[in-house]
């Protein structure tokens, strides 16, 4: 009996290991793939334009910009992308501001700020999955 039962509990033991090693794959997206730019900007604005990889396909547009007291990153998404994050920093030694956001659809903005004192330049980046 002792036998029977250990039988019945290894198997279903690698019955739920199964499931969940089947549903667990089912949440990854099979055909994500993202692309993330070089650092680009300077003491202007910039737009940018973001494309699929290795296509022509616009995924967004990245805006770097400067005023008298923040520097600013904007990316606007011209198709759905599961996830968009972008950087800003005032130059090559400072820390990078970041903002992120998920499920985007055409239109959708995601803006990543940094503000407190004069800037002269602004430098950024973005990755956007699709």
């Amino acid at each position: 009996m002792n036998k029977v039962v250990k039988t019945i509990k290894n198997k279903l033991m690698i019955a739920a290991m199964v499931a969940v090693m089947v549903f667990g794959t089912a949440m990854v997206p099979v055909h994500a793939a993202s692309v993330e730019t070089n650092v680009y900007g300077g003491g202007s604005t910039y737009n940018y334009y973001i494309r699929k990889a290795g296509g022509t396909e616009i995924l967004g547009i990245m805006r770097i910009s400067k005023s008298a007291s923040k520097i600013t990153n904007v990316f606007t998404a011209e198709m759905g992308c599961s996830k968009a994050q972008v950087w800003v920093r005032e130059n090559s030694k400072a820390s990078y501001a970041t903002k992120s956001r998920s499920n985007m659809v055409k239109g959708n903005t995601v803006t990543a700020v940094k503000g407190g004192r004069e800037f002269t330049e602004a430098y950024g980046k973005a990755k956007v999955t699709y």
